[in-house]
């Protein structure tokens, strides 16, 4: 059987670690990616008794140009891929007294534009070849605005909106796109 191939982001912890885990447990080739590499270098070594392979591709999902490029050479490197976990963001608290324009806009760019970032190179690609499954990780905060969460909660609603937009003509060319909405974990 050929191992199939998936890209996790936000892989250096967290909910993407135990994903990237538990597919390389599944005999997944994963290519793991986090702005750390020592998080990257946990991951690989904690999994290598396992039957399938972790390899580290660190990134930054707020750069457009190099998501284009880690996409590349991830399907270059460890082949096309079959599963996108598009899971890296963040959750800046901050609430009234400490609001601000800059502090909103962060959480915006990390959370939304950083997943778009993520997203546009794996769509084209699995658009071309009519198949492969994106998976996004938003929150079930995209449902109901919670205290300290004003930019958080407004990032995910961002994103399962873009996924409700974007799923018909996904279906349509092959493509599967499913929005995750985790409860709440113990990690940024």
């Amino acid at each position: 059987m050929t191992k199939k191939t998936a890209w996790v982001t936000g892989a250096g912890r967290g909910l993407g670690y135990e994903v990237a885990r538990q597919l390389v447990a599944a005999g997944w080739r994963v290519a793991a990616t986090s702005r750390t590499a020592d998080n990257l270098g946990s991951l690989a070594s904690n999994s290598r008794s396992l039957s399938g392979s972790v390899h580290p591709f660190p990134g930054d999902i707020t750069s457009r140009g190099e998501m284009v490029r880690l996409v590349a050479s991830i399907e270059d490197e460890i082949g096309p891929l079959d599963l996108a976990v598009l899971n890296a963001g963040t959750y800046i608290r901050f609430g009234l007294d400490d609001f601000s324009a800059e502090r909103f806009a962060e959480q915006m760019e990390i959370n939304v534009i950083g997943t778009v970032n993520s997203l546009s190179p794996v769509l084209e690609r699995m658009k071309q070849r009519r198949r492969g499954q994106i998976a996004i990780v938003s929150s079930l905060s995209a449902y109901r605005g919670l205290p300290m969460a004003a930019a958080y909660g407004a990032s995910k609603a961002a994103i399962t909106n873009m996924c409700e937009a974007l799923k018909p003509e996904c279906d349509a060319n092959g493509v599967g796109l499913s929005v995750v909405h985790p409860g709440f974990v113990r990690t940024p």
